[in-house]
């Protein structure tokens, strides 16, 4: 039987680490908490199960929205994903997020890459990318389930959530007066802003040494 050429997802080496105190199981969502802590979101980290999915990182956005947090080492540097995106289908992650969205256990799931961003486009600095609750069937591949996750500055210069304010096609005329009246509240951030976040964050992870195991003194989820 042929084996199958594994995809640049399955390549990927997982280093677990310790940042700030927590046991991580991979250096890459130890780089996303290292970020977190440079934008100074709360953020929990294999805080909360569904039953069928275990998400990475768990955290409220603005207006107390639930953001359950998917880390995957996808590249999105070069547009949408390509060779990763099939194995996140295999995993069937999007049904899991779904069902997560469906059953009201939280507001909005996203998926991290291996970096913060630009995406698609210029100027924009993208974070990752959230799930649609359902399919556009206006669009077409990727695209179909995801849009691109952007990074608020607020006009006191902290970082938000760039929370999904209402349902797609929204034609509540209330929530659009609201919209309005909060227009010039917060602008998002450009991609050097993002990039140089993140840079930081990295800096803060990668000479970290490889811990195999969770030590001791820190207590690590159960595996799942």
């Amino acid at each position: 039987m042929t084996q199958a050429t594994p995809s640049k997802f399955e390549y990927d080496v997982v280093e677990p680490v310790v940042y700030d105190g927590t046991w991580y199981r991979s250096r890459n969502e130890a780089k996303w908490a290292a970020f977190f802590d440079l934008v100074k979101w709360d953020v929990a980290y294999e805080e909360v199960r569904t039953g069928i999915w275990w998400p990475d990182f768990t955290f409220s956005g603005p207006s107390d929205r639930k953001i359950f947090a998917e880390v995957k080492p996808i590249n999105l540097e070069a547009g949408w994903p390509d060779d990763s995106s099939k194995v996140i289908m295999q995993e069937k992650l999007i049904l899991k997020m779904r069902d997560a969205l469906q059953r009201g256990l939280c507001d909005e799931a996203i998926l991290l890459p291996k970096t913060a961003t630009n995406f698609r486009w210029e100027g924009h600095g993208v974070i990752g990318l959230r799930l649609f609750p359902e399919p556009r069937e206006e669009r077409s591949g990727f695209a179909r389930d995801w849009e691109h996750l952007n990074l608020r500055i607020l006009k006191d210069g902290s970082y938000e959530y760039d929370a999904k304010d209402a349902p797609p096609m929204a034609r509540d005329m209330d929530w659009f007066e609201k919209r309005n009246a909060h227009s010039g509240r917060f602008s998002r951030a450009g991609t050097k802003e993002v990039k140089a976040l993140w840079a930081q964050a990295n800096a803060r992870v990668l000479s970290l040494p490889v811990v195999p195991e969770a030590p001791t003194e820190v207590t690590p989820s159960p595996a799942p």
